[in-house]
């Protein structure tokens, strides 16, 4: 009887490991994470499309400042939006590190001008806060903070970047 009760609490024990594995993986997320500024940011990798380095820009007049003009993306035209103008930091002139992050809603495809990627990272859903009522110029499109490695990340909404965008350029 000991030995069916000890093989019993073993099985019991490896069930519960198995559905904590289970659990743990259905609460994760992969971001990649990349730098505007010295700030860092992480947008859920199920947005995005592909990284590519930087290539040329079409300018296109009358747009907002931000949206630096279009590119050609294997015969699909990409809008590019530069995060440091929509988020009111400084500009700087683009250089080695600058990338396109090229992201993929219901509404469209567009790509995002960042000035480095970092890396692509899971993060733990209960490691996300919610992000604190502030007035920074890019906090309206931040739905959560979280840190990695010691350093403070912010989750960017992809989708409402674009459904504003949308909305100023229709009420323009």
């Amino acid at each position: 009887m000991p030995q069916e009760s000890l093989e019993q609490n073993q099985q019991n024990t490896n069930e519960e490991e198995i559905e904590n594995k289970l659990t743990e993986t259905e609460t994760t997320a992969t971001f990649l994470t990349f730098y505007i500024d010295h700030h860092l940011f992480a947008i859920p990798s199920k947005q995005i499309v592909e990284i590519i380095t930087l290539q040329e820009i079409t300018y296109i007049p009358n747009l907002p400042d931000f949206v630096k003009g279009v590119t050609n993306i294997r015969g699909k035209i990409v809008p590019l939006i530069d995060l440091r103008i929509k988020f009111h930091l400084p500009s700087r002139p683009f250089d080695q590190h600058t990338c396109f992050i090229i992201t993929e809603t219901e509404e469209c495809t567009v790509g995002y001008i960042v000035d480095r990627v970092s890396d692509v990272t899971n993060i733990a859903e209960d490691q996300i806060s919610d992000p604190p009522k502030a007035t920074d110029s890019f906090a309206e499109y931040i739905t959560g903070i979280t840190k990695i490695n010691e350093e403070i990340t912010f989750i960017m909404d992809v989708a409402k970047i674009i459904l504003d965008d949308f909305l100023e350029s229709a009420n323009a």
